[in-house]
């Protein structure tokens, strides 16, 4: 575990490589609410609003993370105007994703709201497709949904020839398909 929920937050993270999940406990139990990739920041909003981490931080894939205590990042922020804007833009850019997916869950069916959320996730595959390293329950977790009705949804997309599927790795074949079934307000791949 990086970081607790709940544990004061003296340094910010940044995920060099890698993936780690922030994750919540629930009455149901843990909870993964977001992964967060390479150039993914982790810690800065609760740093800068100084309240306890709200979520723990632990590696789903092997990651190397970067620390920066909280001295040495307010230092640089105000000494680099630039790079001050450029972290208000990467917390920008997190809080319109977040908005994006809270838009998809709210307004959209499960098999919409999947196929979101694996345009959201895709990242370049070897073969040239886009692909995916999320389990099935992992992204019903994302979702607040079943895992078994999203396994259902993967299942359909599969038989429809949008996507395949291996081992914690799901392959997008036909990426417009895919962007048609989530919605013309959610976004295309690549983003």
């Amino acid at each position: 575990r990086l970081l607790a929920a709940g544990e004061r937050v003296d340094r910010v993270m940044v995920v060099g490589s890698g993936e780690v999940e922030l994750s919540a406990h629930t009455p149901g139990g843990r909870r993964v609410m977001a992964v967060v990739r390479k150039g993914g920041v982790m810690g800065d909003i609760p740093l800068f609003l100084e309240i306890p981490m709200p979520y723990d931080a632990v590696v789903s894939r092997r990651a190397l993370v970067c620390e920066l205590d909280r001295k040495a990042l307010l230092a640089f922020l105000t000494s680099a105007p630039a790079a001050s804007l450029r972290w208000m833009r990467s917390i920008a850019l997190r809080l319109e994703d977040d908005r994006r997916r809270l838009l998809a869950v709210l307004t959209s069916d499960l098999t919409a709201q999947v196929a979101f959320l694996l345009l959201e996730h895709a990242e370049p595959g070897t073969g040239g497709k886009p692909v995916v390293h999320l389990s099935h329950e992992v992204i019903a977790q994302l979702l607040g949904a079943r895992r078994q009705s999203v396994s259902r949804v993967i299942a359909d997309l599969r038989e429809r020839g949008v996507l395949s599927t291996a081992y914690r790795e799901i392959v997008l074949d036909d990426p417009d398909a895919l962007q048609d079934v989530a919605g013309p307000s959610l976004p295309a791949w690549p983003h």
